[in-house]
């Protein structure tokens, strides 16, 4: 049988926060549900059991209990500065049948519904369902309305929805801004429905009844969060006699009545002691402060709330997608209207012992922690024998985290976790491939050589920076231009000897006072960016991977053994940290992290380079056709079995490509096993190198099992 359904309805979605919800699996741990996790205080419950053992569990009059609404009467009074008559009231199953019958009531076909957006889900849908078009009213950076914009917009509008304290914001409007609102909105004759739902949870600021300001204002609110009593289903809305009349047809057909229970145990929230708000209160705001504190220290800045009890958070799509994955539930942007899909909200509805823990902790910071600190790894600079800025990176991070940091006579970094006998050495490069100044010219030009393997064509025309004793100093690279170029001159292409660095000097002391003489090192200005689906881009990948694959791995890992993390130098001018180093340690068996090259991508095949980013680290058996690194079978076996043991997603690779710090480890002394653990990377030795962060995470999460126990040499 075909069925066609209303075009109202299909039209719309699901809530997304309810789809979140639905989906969490057992024990998942909730921050993405506006549920408080307080009980209905006790003489709330006391007079609902009374209700019910005295019988009044009837019908009431529609538009709700005589007594209830004299108590709303009187609150709005004492707490709102506003005033509306009892008979100004209508009692209903919670705010969302309010503002479901308000729209139904007051929207012809194709009325404008101006909501806030980002805003709470059910103001579009809603009045889509009523026949109305809602249309999004933007925030400003700060998550607060932009009051001119919706100025802008109030021409032929119907409603204005306002909502303050805001979901899902936290945003609380000021005097000035809810005066404004609706002073505008009733000279172009549009009604401001006023969502006031999260009143009594606001933090150092005050609230603004939007009633105070004008007549043509509907006021909506419930006993959910206020009392803790979401499953009572108790809510209301308060307007002018013209509204209540239309709107109590609405409510009449579609519900009747509240619950008269909800109805008795609601009078008793409002006519008895009000002490358990303020507690409730108090408790939100030291979540807040915990929760803010918390995600701004991981690097996640956004506006502390101001009220109710969520945050809204600036994070990737990505990112949402593997918390979520890892079992903590929270709120993608989308859920909230179109214009914040790079935002997700967390519920601090929730007992502080959740979204404190470490479970929470570490499903945020899986990809966040890894991205953040391969961020810092990219941008610093340092070419090979000019690592320092680097080595302040790791120093900083290792800080507490290691027994013991030092550097060698060569300047490799050497972090030591100390356990038994057995030592296993973990080798990272710090170096970058770069340039280094050679000559200046009469005129001011740079000329230069190549720290690392460069191709001359991707040097071409980058900016570079200087690094010279007064500070670093901009340049770019310069050549011959492509409009002078004759036909011998584009079949020879771009050769790094032709190239120079002009910093904009006229002459050669002008660059000398730029502090800027031969030797002095040079390294492309490149900053790290996102890309899709957790991919990220940036200069010197090579090896700044490997580089925080390991200072994650000594953070995090428990291992019996003792581990050496070392941070070489020179890796990319023939690999010599990594043999002086091995020497000084010779540790009884060695992993190197580093990148490969994938074959997943135009321009190369994948029988030449038969690995996949996103699909786990590689493991490698030989690389540089064995010229280099012929891998350690029993290593290579250590970590194979860890993966496998943990289900952890690993490649296996026969490079026929370049080698790595590896080569010089395992030929060091008698022989010290070896092999590479390494991250697939696009574009290698350009400044705009391709990786999962993925990818990454897995790497540590390899090294980590398999350092549990030492292997069967």
């Amino acid at each position: 049988m075909s069925l066609k359904f209303s075009e109202r309805i299909t039209g719309i979605e699901i809530s997304g926060i309810r789809k979140i919800f639905e989906a969490a699996g057992p024990g998942s741990i909730n921050l993405g549900l506006g549920q408080p996790d307080f009980d209905t205080p006790q003489h709330i419950k006391d007079a609902a059991i009374k209700a019910i053992q005295e019988g009044k569990t009837g019908y009431t009059t529609n538009n709700g209990l005589p007594e209830l609404r004299v108590a709303i009467s009187k609150k709005f009074r004492n707490e709102n500065g506003i005033k509306y008559h009892p008979d100004q009231l209508i009692v209903t199953a919670g705010a969302s049948e309010a503002l479901h019958i308000v729209m139904q009531a007051l929207l012809n076909k194709g009325d404008r519904v101006l909501c806030q957006d980002p805003g709470f889900v059910s103001y579009a849908s809603l009045a889509i369902i009523a026949g109305g078009t809602p249309v999004s009213v933007p925030l400003t950076k700060t998550l607060h309305i932009d009051v001119e914009k919706a100025k802008a917009m109030m021409d032929g509008a119907k409603l204005f929805v306002l909502n303050s304290p805001g979901n899902p914001t936290g945003a609380v409007e000021s005097e000035e801004s809810v005066k404004a609102i609706v002073e505008y909105a009733a000279d172009k004759g549009v009604t401001v429905v006023s969502d006031e739902v999260y009143e009594h949870f606001i933090y150092g600021k005050k609230h603004v009844s939007a009633a105070r300001f004008g007549d043509n204002v509907i006021t909506i609110n419930a006993t959910s969060k206020t009392y803790a009593m979401t499953g009572w289903r108790l809510g209301y809305l308060a307007a002018s006699p013209e509204v209540i009349g239309q709107c109590l047809k609405v409510h009449q057909y579609c519900q009747a009545c509240a619950t008269s229970i909800s109805q008795y145990a609601a009078v008793a929230a409002y006519e008895g002691p009000q002490d358990a708000v303020k507690v409730m209160r108090d408790e939100y705001g030291a979540r807040r402060d915990l929760i803010w504190n918390g995600l701004t220290g991981m690097g996640l800045p956004f506006p502390k709330p101001e009220g109710a009890f969520y945050a809204f958070v600036p994070m990737k799509p990505a990112l949402t997608d593997k918390i979520i994955a890892q079992g903590v539930i929270v709120v993608p942007g989308t859920a909230f209207g179109v214009n914040a899909p790079e935002y997700t909200r967390f519920s601090y509805a929730i007992t502080t012992e959740y979204y404190d823990s470490t479970r929470t902790n570490q499903s945020i910071n899986v990809i966040f922690m890894v991205k953040e600190l391969l961020r810092k790894l990219s941008n610093a600079h340092g070419v090979s024998g000019s690592e320092g800025s680097v080595y302040s990176v790791i120093k900083k991070e290792l800080k507490g985290h290691v027994d013991d940091i030092r550097e060698d006579s060569m300047g490799n970094l050497i972090a030591t976790k100390k356990g038994n006998r057995f030592k296993v050495m973990l080798a990272a490069h710090m170096d970058e491939i770069g340039l280094m100044v050679k000559y200046v010219d009469d005129k001011g030009f740079i000329r230069f050589v190549a720290l690392g393997g460069w191709y001359g064509p991707t040097l071409y025309n980058q900016r570079v920076v200087i690094h010279g004793t007064r500070g670093p100093c901009f340049g770019v690279i310069g050549g011959k231009p492509p409009h002078m170029m004759d036909e011998d001159d584009r079949k020879k292409g771009v050769k790094v000897e032709d190239l120079f660095i002009d910093v904009g000097a006229v002459n050669r002391e002008e660059v000398e006072y730029l502090g800027i003489d031969i030797g002095t090192p040079v390294t492309v200005d490149r900053e790290f960016a996102e890309l899709a689906n957790s991919r990220v881009t940036g200069k010197a990948f090579d090896n700044r991977a490997g580089v925080a694959m390991l200072i994650k791995t000594l953070k995090e890992v428990d291992s019996p053994l003792t581990i050496y993390g070392v941070f070489t130098v020179q890796e990319e001018v023939g690999l010599k940290g990594a043999r002086t180093s091995a020497y000084s340690l010779d540790p009884d068996c060695a992993i190197a992290t580093d990148v490969t090259i994938p074959g997943d991508h135009p321009g190369i095949e994948m029988k030449d380079a038969p690995v996949s980013m996103g699909k786990g680290p590689v493991i490698t058996i030989v690389d540089s056709n064995g010229r280099g690194l012929i891998a350690s079978r029993k290593v290579v076996s250590w970590l194979k079995a860890a993966a496998d043991a943990n289900s952890i997603p690993v490649q296996l690779e026969v490079g026929s490509g370049g080698t790595t710090d590896a080569t010089a480890i395992h030929l060091t002394k008698g022989g010290i096993p070896s092999t590479t653990l390494s991250i697939p990377s696009r574009y290698i030795h350009s400044p705009v190198e391709v990786l999962d962060l993925n990818d990454v995470e897995a790497g540590v999460n390899l090294l980590k099992a398999a350092l549990e126990k030492k292997p069967a040499l």
